[in-house]
């Protein structure tokens, strides 16, 4: 509640809750704080809540909740091994997060057939960027949003346009978009992990927890559009099943130098060899790739002293990478966010 993270004793409460009332049914770690976390906001009397649907959409415990409105952000190919390598396929599981006459609001400029029958079929009221909302360059380079009447200046923000301009198609068709204050509102937008801008022990960081090929590409505009007056070094740590090369060729001509990273303890996250592949494969020289792959927290401290104070040490890869990044900071202090 007001910006705190939830209190240990208050998720017990909660835990001791659903113990209570699931009985004899056996629930998934995902559906156990999935309720944990609906019985805390109706305790904590919570009027607006948005919800975050996980992987696929339709089979994620989230998605028990029937929403006042639907966000399809965007389709892109990821989760490959539960949800397939085509967009069709995956835009069907991400269509399960519709429901029946209530607004849907899509921000992927190319959105698939699946989605288009899955909302014809619902009769979902329809709401699509570029059709029904839009983006623009106004005059100065101004990027403007409209939708009907409302047009509104979207100042600098390190988030996807599409997704803002989603989150305010949505506020408005619910009727709870304030009348005034919105473009300062927006101004002050972050989300941490993404294109999160850290000064740590007098060295610039950018962390960010892209781990597929769309995120690839959105961390290379933002670093192509915020250059350094020196070079920007990668720190990456992903999992295994990640599409690495996809995860690594946009952003080949905005890195520097790279070094791969091992996450210790997870079993999940890629050799130190797997990921040096990915990046031959990916089109980087092997002179630019360092092949000593120590552990995240080990090559933080590493590279933190070889880096000048107008270089730039990007972590990203995975919310594994930054977490452990962030807890470091955490731990040992001398740490500001920057934007």
């Amino acid at each position: 509640m007001g910006g705190e993270e939830v209190a240990d004793k208050d998720l017990v409460l909660a835990f001791e809750a659903i113990e209570v009332a699931r009985g004899e049914t056996s629930l998934t770690y995902f559906e156990y704080t999935t309720l944990a976390a609906l019985w805390l906001f109706q305790r904590a009397g919570v009027e607006f809540a948005l919800l975050e649907v996980g992987l696929g959409g339709r089979l994620d415990a989230v998605n028990l909740v029937d929403a006042d409105l639907a966000i399809i952000t965007s389709v892109a190919i990821d989760h490959e091994d539960w949800l397939g390598s085509d967009r069709e396929i995956i835009g069907r599981e991400k269509a399960g997060i519709l429901r029946a006459g209530a607004p849907f609001v899509c921000a992927d400029n190319n959105p698939t057939q699946s989605v288009l029958s899955a909302a014809e079929k619902l009769s979902s009221s329809s709401y699509f960027i570029g059709q029904d909302f839009s983006l623009n360059l106004g005059e100065g380079k101004k990027e403007l949003y409209r939708f009907g009447k409302l047009e509104l200046v979207i100042p600098p923000i390190s988030l996807p346009r599409p997704s803002i301009a989603a989150g305010i198609t949505a506020l408005a068709l619910l009727n709870v978009l304030p009348q005034s204050g919105i473009e300062s509102a927006l101004a002050e937008i972050a989300l941490p992990g993404r294109c999160q801008q850290v000064q740590w022990q007098g060295r610039n960081l950018l962390l960010d927890v892209g781990h597929n090929p769309a995120a690839a590409e959105h961390l290379a505009k933002w670093l192509a559009d915020h250059p350094v007056d020196g070079e920007t070094h990668a720190l990456v740590a992903a999992m295994a099943d990640k599409d690495l090369v996809g995860l690594f060729a946009p952003l080949r001509g905005v890195v520097d130098a790279w070094h791969p990273a091992e996450l210790q303890g997870n079993s999940r996250a890629a050799s130190g060899e797997t990921l040096l592949e990915g990046l031959a494969a990916a089109g980087v020289e092997a002179t630019n790739a360092d092949s000593r792959c120590p552990t995240v927290a080990d090559g933080l401290q590493q590279l933190l002293p070889t880096i000048g104070p107008q270089d730039r040490l990007l972590v990203f890869g995975s919310f594994f990478t930054v977490a452990e990044v962030l807890q470091q900071m955490r731990d040992e202090g001398n740490g500001e966010l920057r934007g």
